[in-house]
């Protein structure tokens, strides 16, 4: 088990700070030094896996190999103040920015969320390894560039959200229904980083149910937690809760 130095962690923010390019630069280390001292955790801003899906023009990427010389910098100073450094992958779905040109859309739906944005585009199986592959390789260059920790965001109303939800997933194969079928895809997400790495954060709001006008149940907060003992998730992980997220390893 990884052991914080106290239960602080600083949470994702969207600094914009990058130039465009989604490379670590000397505005953002100058930020997290300042921060990192006092915590026991960092999460740097949600990294982009693909420059089609930012939320900013100006956020920090993950989608190369390019970025792992930055990020290592980052990863670097975060450690030097006996900090962890945890890298938050985060695929927004429907949620992307349709002001970014270049820009696209998957979801677990074709319906655009309540709350304004572009007409998403419903996902097939392919589309679904496509993005299994990013996240994968996501993992990968934050291992690379020493990050303690890796977060899977299952909520906020992002892609994985939008596969959880019952107000969204309006789908009627595998991936739609029950809430078996609805979290069979984000599992699937989970247990390939896990080959990867152990180390998986689950950043996990109160409801899954975000961009809904309806809110949550307590049948959703009931089935949320029992993605910790779901049976298809490796035995070696074991789950810890830890300010308000879940811990694998």
């Amino acid at each position: 088990m990884l052991t914080l130095k106290n239960q602080f962690i600083f949470a994702p923010i969207k600094t914009g700070y990058s130039d465009g390019s989604g490379v670590v630069t000397e505005k953002h280390l100058a930020f997290y030094k300042r921060r990192s001292q006092y915590l026991g955790g960092v999460i740097p801003e949600p990294f982009y896996m693909d420059k089609g899906l930012r939320e900013l023009p100006t956020q920090m990427g993950i989608d190369d190999d390019n970025k792992i010389e930055g990020l290592k910098k980052l990863v670097d100073l975060i450690h030097r103040s006996g900090t962890k450094a945890i890298a938050h992958l985060n695929h927004p779905g429907r949620m992307a920015n349709p002001k970014i040109a270049g820009n696209y859309y998957p979801s677990s739906t074709d319906k655009p969320c309540e709350n304004g944005g572009a007409t998403p585009n419903r996902m097939d199986r392919e589309d679904m390894k496509k993005v299994i592959n990013l996240f994968v390789e996501g993992a990968v260059r934050a291992k690379k560039a020493g990050f303690d920790i890796i977060e899977l965001q299952f909520g906020h109303g992002y892609l994985l959200a939008q596969f959880i939800s019952p107000f969204v997933n309006d789908r009627t194969d595998e991936f739609g229904g029950s809430f078996g079928n609805r979290i069979r895809f984000p599992l699937e997400i989970l247990i390939r980083k896990g080959y990867v790495t152990s180390r998986i954060c689950i950043m996990h709001p109160p409801s899954f149910s975000k961009c809904s006008p309806f809110g949550y149940s307590k049948e959703i907060r009931r089935q949320r937690w029992s993605i910790l003992t779901h049976s298809s998730l490796p035995k070696r992980w074991d789950a810890s809760i830890l300010v308000g997220r879940v811990l694998w390893g």
